[in-house]
């Protein structure tokens, strides 16, 4: 790791040893993926640049911190090496609010082919059903912005029975899955029903959408949810 001299300290050595001295405690936060630029410059850049330059202002990246004192008023910047080399107390830090993660348009497979060595095509076609749900469902919750940027993807409570199959998730979260049983395992698979805390927020017993994109488009999103960007960490 790189060595630095801090007067303030009188002390040369590596982010990690300075932790080791001076450090009080240490955060992750947010910050945005690109710094203010003066007025000027925004100025003098054309329309495609200044649109461009807006598209990354509004994204969020992951940044970490080294407190230098108990009111958190002092600290430096960290690497995610010098940080995770840091042995000290983590604080949370407000960032005012949850970020609308970045998502991927997943396609949910129609039909799914048990073992053919199963007696019971359906129940090992339900399990590669769960897997492809699993993600898919993490997708439509980032699209409409119920997963915030503190909060990884966790794995849910999940339920089979027969050719339905719910997720539950610890916000709230409820995602009904059902397919119809076919010769070798199940198929007409797609996404019927979103309900947070017994709320419906998405039907799809009328339209069966099977993209991400698709579901965006009808769905109930997080009203609370900035419009930032961040890649979670898979």
């Amino acid at each position: 790791m790189k060595r630095y001299y801090w007067n303030e300290y009188n002390f040369t050595g590596t982010k990690p040893e300075l932790a080791k001295h001076f450090g009080v405690s240490k955060c992750m936060t947010y910050v945005n993926a690109v710094k203010r630029v003066p007025r000027h410059v925004y100025n003098c850049m054309d329309a495609k640049e200044q649109a461009e330059y807006e598209k990354k202002w509004e994204r969020a990246k992951p940044a970490y911190r080294l407190y230098l004192d108990e009111e958190q008023a002092r600290y430096i910047d960290l690497n995610k090496t010098e940080y995770e080399a840091i042995s000290l107390p983590i604080v949370q830090e407000d960032i005012g609010g949850p970020f609308k993660l970045i998502y991927k348009n997943r396609i949910l497979p129609e039909n799914f082919t048990g073992d053919r060595r199963d007696e019971l095509s359906v129940a090992s076609a339900m399990k590669k059903y769960q897997t492809e749900a699993i993600r898919f469902a993490e997708q439509v919750m980032l699209a409409t912005g119920y997963f915030n940027s503190r909060m990884p993807s966790e794995k849910p409570h999940s339920e089979i029975n027969y050719t339905s199959l719910t997720l539950s998730y610890s916000n709230g979260i409820k995602f009904t899955f059902v397919s119809e049983r076919s010769c070798g395992g199940i198929d007409n698979c797609y996404l019927q029903l979103i309900t947070l805390d017994g709320r419906q927020i998405y039907n799809g017993c009328f339209r069966k959408y099977s993209s991400v994109t698709a579901i965006l488009q009808v769905a109930e999103g997080n009203p609370e949810c900035m419009n930032a960007d961040w890649y979670l960490p898979y």
